[in-house]
């Protein structure tokens, strides 16, 4: 086993010759998430399958995943295990448990670990050898964004829509994407929707595709602590059309679960540097100062509360994400917030 690229990856699935573990990371979601697809289709036919199990948190259960992997497939000779997270924010003793789990996956289970961190995060020495480590047992795939391949992409999907795009504007659509495959085939598609035309062209990029302004998910937890909802909303919308809802309502729960954490704290006067030790916010100290931030400005248990129900509505029902996340936005920075005549940007 070994680091691999896409192309051996794609052959081997081809050709049926997986690995019991891949780990997948890198600057391209849209390819993490389509190559976790096409394993998940090869193996088991469908993601619907009662032979997936997923994992999609930060909170992870040991016992929960280590039974999810050993138990045998119903009705099939296969199953998929899939694991996604942000693997670079864990602490050395999760390393260190989560390598046991890996060292013996049953030959009837593939497991496929999705690593979401941020691209420009600096990876610490734990994760680093988490990444040897797995490269002797199973293959690591990193996706790193190809200009030229995204710009061949972007015309292929345009293809499929019975519609021209040539290189030069090709280049022109990917750019103003900022080359993020996810966000290009959505707006290829909002092109084919609303343009008439038989060949896409310049004039028509440039009336219905914004240039891409990049925002970092993490930019939305600030303004929500800055109280800051028109900026907020903002943000959201354009997240939306590259990530996931539940990643969108992950990040925004991860300051106020901090928050929780600090409230109980203080309820049993026990000293903010225990909380670090406890929880190991080693090197992440700058989470507890924002979250002491949210428990003089929040409710926080009515925060909590409020994330729980979105949470529960976007996994169970089918109304529209934007409208359930920027509900929730509103709740918690005008429903539960402590000082409501400081609230700045009153979206007017």
């Amino acid at each position: 086993m070994a680091k691999i690229n896409y192309k051996i990856l794609k052959n081997d699935i081809k050709l049926n010759k997986l690995s019991n573990l891949y780990f997948l990371f890198g600057e391209e979601k849209f390819l993490i998430s389509h190559f976790t697809y096409k394993i998940i289709e090869k193996v088991i036919g469908s993601p619907e399958s009662i032979n997936l199990i997923k994992f999609n948190n930060d909170f992870f259960d040991f016992n929960k995943i280590l039974n999810a992997i050993e138990t045998f497939p119903v009705n099939s000779k296969k199953k998929c295990v899939i694991i996604d997270s942000k693997f670079n924010n864990m602490n050395k003793n999760f390393y260190e448990q989560f390598l046991k789990i890996l060292q013996d996956i049953p030959d009837f289970c593939i497991l496929i670990i999705q690593d979401f961190s941020e691209e420009d995060e600096v990876k610490n020495q734990y994760y680093l050898n988490l990444l040897k480590n797995i490269s002797k047992i199973g293959n690591i795939v990193e996706f790193k964004k190809d200009k030229i391949a995204t710009e061949r992409q972007a015309i292929l999907w345009a293809k499929k829509f019975n519609k021209v795009l040539e290189t030069n504007e090709a280049k022109i659509l990917c750019k103003r994407c900022s080359y993020d495959l996810n966000l290009i085939k959505n707006e290829i598609k909002k092109l084919c929707f609303f343009s008439n035309e038989e060949k896409i062209s310049f004039k028509t990029i440039e009336t219905f595709i914004t240039e891409n302004q990049e925002c970092k998910i993490f930019d939305l937890s600030k303004a929500i602590r800055n109280k800051d909802a028109k900026v907020a909303l903002e943000i959201v919308e354009k997240l939306l059309k590259y990530e996931e809802p539940v990643k969108i309502l992950a990040t925004i729960s991860m300051d106020f679960v901090d928050a929780h954490r600090i409230n109980i704290a203080n309820k049993f006067k026990i000293k903010i540097e225990e909380i670090s030790k406890i929880f190991n916010y080693e090197k992440k100290e700058f989470r507890l100062k924002n979250a002491e931030e949210i428990c003089k400005n929040y409710e926080v248990n009515q925060c909590i509360k409020a994330l729980i129900h979105a949470d529960l509505l976007i996994k169970t029902t089918k109304i529209f994400p934007y409208v359930l996340i920027c509900e929730l936005i509103l709740d918690l920075i005008f429903k539960y917030s402590r000082h409501r005549e400081h609230i700045i940007n009153l979206l007017s």
